[in-house]
């Protein structure tokens, strides 16, 4: 679910005892298994948070799914901006994140470099526009957590020398924020700068 900030406070807020719990595990063990199942299956249909939780729970990948639309989608939804809580620890979907992680790996798996490739300057642009309206860039960690399996693959791949170094400068152009993996980008881009001028 959203890891979630309090304006004002420099620490994200944690989660407040539901007092009620107990009635509520109560009730749900009055149910039915065919009630659970429509009422988790609503509840999921009502926030895509839940939906993306029970996903990454359940480990269900859609085969029939456009990978590359589901991952925008996914990047949209992780890097909102709430424009009226600026400078704080703004609410952010961390389970949008965990499914960007999981599809940059299976595109990666299928190699199709330039959907990776493209998502990923995508989520480096709009990321880090999210850590810059931020107090203090509590999502670039997930950021990286993501972008750093497509750095590694980059690197190890069959891809052009052209095609890396032309990659690895839309990404640092698009870190708005100057750090996000830049140590790791640079590396790359300087180790194939290196092979162009043998």
């Amino acid at each position: 679910m959203a890891k979630r900030g309090v304006p004002g406070k420099k620490k994200p807020a944690k989660r407040a005892a539901v007092d009620n719990i107990d009635l509520v595990r109560n009730a749900l063990s009055k149910c039915t298994k065919a009630d659970l199942v429509a009422l988790i299956v609503g509840l999921a249909q009502d926030e895509r948070q839940l939906e993306r939780l029970l996903e990454a729970r359940l480990k269900i990948e859609d085969p029939a799914a456009d990978l590359k639309v589901v991952t925008m989608q996914a990047i949209d939804d992780a890097t909102k901006v709430d424009h009226g809580c600026l400078n704080y620890n703004f609410d952010y979907d961390d389970a949008a994140y965990e499914t960007i992680g999981r599809n940059f790996k299976r595109l990666i798996a299928a190699e199709r470099w330039a959907d990776v490739m493209d998502l990923s300057v995508e989520l480096m642009h709009k990321g880090s526009y999210q850590v810059e309206c931020s107090d203090e860039g509590l999502m670039s960690d997930d950021i990286q957590d993501c972008l750093l399996p497509v750095i590694d693959a980059v690197r190890t791949s069959k891809l052009s020398v052209t095609d890396i170094f032309h990659w690895t400068s839309l990404m640092l152009a698009a870190d708005r924020v100057g750090f996000i993996c830049q140590k790791e980008i640079l590396a790359l881009q300087e180790s194939v700068t290196g092979k162009t001028s043998k």
